[in-house]
């Protein structure tokens, strides 16, 4: 993913909407909160798009020590968490972009992050 907005096609033909470009390094999760698309990557950045128009909206710097693994939405309160190799799980608000909390106990990296709507968490 990347700052341009560009339309591209597929091996098998079929037209991509959106080719969005900008993290440095493999991505790694991505998921939709509303209208927005979500992207974590071993930059340690979490990106925003606007999933209507493919721009970027919001860009998280260093929201981990090390890369992040993966991405989830809670589209019942408009948080997203995320989780990484520093062994770290965060949950975020979209507007504004800031930590809400974290998620604590692991001892080593953290590879996938769910919301578990029965239960009404967080699970990693």
């Amino acid at each position: 993913l990347d700052d341009s907005v560009n339309e591209a096609t597929t091996d098998v033909g079929e037209v991509c909407k959106f080719v969005m470009e900008g993290h440095d390094g493999r991505v790694t999760g991505m998921c939709t909160l509303y209208h927005y698309i979500i992207s974590v990557a071993n930059d340690q950045c979490v990106r925003i798009w606007d999933g209507n128009t493919g721009t970027l909206w919001k860009v998280i710097e260093d929201a981990h020590m090390a890369a992040i693994n993966d991405v989830a939405a809670n589209p019942e309160n408009g948080t997203f968490a995320t989780c990484g190799s520093d062994g770290k799980g965060f949950i975020w608000a979209y507007d504004p972009c800031e930590m809400l909390g974290s998620m604590i106990g692991h001892s080593a990296e953290v590879s996938k992050v769910r919301w578990c709507g029965v239960h009404s968490a967080w699970v990693t």
